[in-house]
């Protein structure tokens, strides 16, 4: 399902999405509906915040959807509890984090366009850092898996979950306004971050185009709002 007809002259903004395990399903939504009104220059996130918008920037939107529900369709099929579920969610990320890093065009589509949030630690104290050029393909590998994971290496140095130390990054450069994305706001069950069906997967994207297509309407909703550039 779609919003409103897209606009002629989009408006260019930037785009925050709160880390949120597989409850990103919720932004692909937004973002499905989001992308026919708006022009999204640049992207922010932690965790699967960040995941889900570099992967649409190497991938597409509509590969993205698809790899993000084929875990609702491993959940259903192999009867997996929350623990197995969690376990499963690391390594979808693991694994897609070589399957993206093995572009070409890595920097083309990546550089100055996906700021991802990373906590290192920094003689034992964790520190946020924010990646936005990606010149290899390892650094690009290890910034993906470590912005969503308990613990890796990222950059030589030991890293954690992004959300850590900035769970929803933003821009304070000024340029443009911010459509800024908390799907843990949405009202779906937490359990979604790494345990869903197929059913509940489409009706949390479902739920994220409803709501964008009110929101861009000029009604409230709870999990999507702008910044004020600079604000």
């Amino acid at each position: 399902r779609r919003g409103d007809a897209p606009s002629e002259t989009p408006e260019p903004v930037d785009c925050t999405v709160e880390g949120s395990g597989f409850l990103s399903l919720y932004y692909l939504g937004v973002h499905s509906v989001a992308s026919r009104c708006v022009r999204i220059v640049r992207y922010a996130g932690a965790s699967s915040g960040a995941q889900a918008p570099f992967q649409q920037l190497l991938q597409g939107e509509a590969q993205t959807i698809d790899t993000h529900l084929a875990h609702g369709l491993l959940c259903d099929r192999a009867k997996l509890g929350l623990l197995r579920a969690m376990y499963y969610a690391d390594a979808h990320w693991k694994a897609l984090a070589g399957v993206l890093s093995a572009r070409s065009d890595l920097a083309q589509r990546l550089d100055g366009k996906m700021f991802v949030s990373v906590t290192q630690l920094h003689a034992l104290r964790p520190r946020n850092r924010i990646f936005s050029a990606f010149p290899t393909a390892q650094l690009a590998a290890e910034v993906f898996y470590a912005t969503g994971t308990a613990w890796t290496t990222c950059d030589g140095r030991w890293a954690t979950d992004g959300g850590v130390t900035n769970g929803c990054p933003h821009f304070d450069d000024g340029a443009r306004r911010a459509l800024v994305v908390r799907p843990m706001k949405a009202g779906l069950s937490m359990r979604m971050a790494a345990q869903f069906s197929m059913a509940d997967g489409v009706a949390a994207i479902e739920r994220g185009q409803d709501d964008a297509a009110r929101f861009f309407r000029g009604e409230p909703t709870a999990a999507i709002a702008w910044r004020d550039a600079g604000g």
